[in-house]
């Protein structure tokens, strides 16, 4: 790959990148005002983002290296639940 064609594509990665830093940051205003004035919107955001199995996972293992003992009991209450609904129960 020619060296043209390298510094396309690192422009194109950093302007990606703040793409998704944009909509991070809106996305994370829309839910904090809405989460705070609204705690079943909370709980569904909340249950709609540990659903996705990749993120969930990885969330749990930073919960389980930096969290306290509350969040990681949380935690596993959440893991067993979609557990049982991934297993029909």
């Amino acid at each position: 790959m020619n060296n043209n064609k390298l510094e396309n594509l690192e422009e194109i990665v950093d302007e990606i990148q703040n793409k998704i830093e944009l909509i991070g940051n809106t996305l994370n205003l829309i839910i904090s005002e809405l989460g705070d004035e609204n705690t079943e919107f909370q709980a569904k955001f909340i249950s709609s983002t540990l659903s996705v199995d990749k993120f969930r996972d990885e969330f749990t293992k930073f919960v389980n290296e930096e969290g306290d003992d509350d969040i990681k009991f949380t935690m596993i209450e959440v893991n067993e639940m979609i557990e049982r609904l991934k297993n029909g129960e």
